[in-house]
């Protein structure tokens, strides 16, 4: 979380938050969530976690929420996303 690393650096959350999204051009939650994605990609593709297992993986506690955040960053629902790239048997 931010407040984690922020905590970490010995940083105000607040600072921490202005100098990431001067440095990135994106807020940290953006930034995490978009590593996220990107790991859950891969987890949806090559593993036969359930949904709920990926998200609780990366991060997520609910995966309602997870599919939610998914869903706006892709297009897709984690199952839509595995059933229109994953590659045939």
């Amino acid at each position: 979380t931010l407040e984690d690393t922020a905590k970490h650096f010995h940083l105000n959350k607040n600072y921490l938050s202005e100098l990431f999204k001067d440095e990135t051009g994106q807020t940290f939650t953006r930034y995490v969530n978009t590593l996220r994605i990107q790991k859950a990609k891969q987890l949806i593709l090559h593993t036969t976690d359930t949904v709920s297992d990926i998200s609780e993986k990366i991060g997520f506690g609910d995966f309602r929420y997870f599919s939610k955040v998914f869903r706006a960053y892709t297009g897709l629902s984690p199952t839509e996303f595995k059933m229109k790239t994953a590659p045939n048997p």
